[in-house]
């Protein structure tokens, strides 16, 4: 008897864990489908170009290390580079977007990406299961930013602070901010920490309030 409830919780855990389609999620494939709107949106390219020219986003700590140096050579910067690879290959699409379940409940982790080493480049990212309850916005946000390590960008760690100028978490969270201004949402009680620079933009826009 003890076996058979040992076997039970086993093969409930090995389900919860099993790796499923986004679109199985209906919050998820709205927000597999919002990323064309960010990636259409020219203030998203605006704002980052301006926030690179003025030193904005952190670069450091070996982010670009697993980048190709001859194919960014051929850029002007690292920013050139990242918004060549939005608008060269595009969104997730609805087949390249799954769920898992991480083994730690507790983990802050939402997603992972397996980050781009040339000339072998993935192109999925898997979406935390713990983490399903948030809205499409807030997945969109997710999407934009493990879309910045399919193509090969990394940060040091895995936590948003001490992170916040980083790319993939500066291009995530103005994608979210975005859409939450284009689908005219209050944006006062917006709580995520932001990156200084992308604060201060987003205020010289009139997206953002004054605090």
């Amino acid at each position: 008897m003890k076996n058979a409830i040992i076997l039970l919780v086993f093969i409930a855990l090995f389900q919860s864990c099993a790796i499923t389609k986004g679109t199985e999620n209906s919050t998820v494939l709205e927000a597999i489908n919002l990323q064309s709107s960010v990636l259409n949106d020219e203030l998203f390219y605006k704002i980052l170009t301006e926030l690179e020219e003025e030193n904005g986003v952190d670069w450091s700590n070996g982010r670009m290390d697993k980048v190709n140096a001859q194919e960014l050579s051929q850029y002007a910067n690292n920013m050139s580079w990242l918004i060549a690879q939005y608008k060269e290959k595009g969104i997730y699409s609805t087949d390249e977007v799954f769920l898992w379940r991480k083994w730690n409940p507790f983990s802050s982790t939402r997603a992972v990406t397996t980050p781009c080493v040339f000339p072998n480049c993935l192109n999925t990212t898997k979406l935390n299961k713990w983490h399903l309850k948030r809205s499409k916005f807030s997945f969109t946000n997710t999407l934009i930013h493990e879309r910045v390590h399919s193509f090969g960008a990394i940060h040091p760690n895995q936590s948003s602070r001490g992170n916040e100028c980083d790319p993939s978490y500066v291009a995530g969270n103005l994608a979210e901010i975005l859409l939450l201004y284009r689908h005219n949402q209050n944006l006062d009680n917006y709580d995520k920490i932001l990156c200084p620079g992308l604060k201060s933009k987003l205020i010289v826009y009139g997206i953002l309030n004054t605090p």
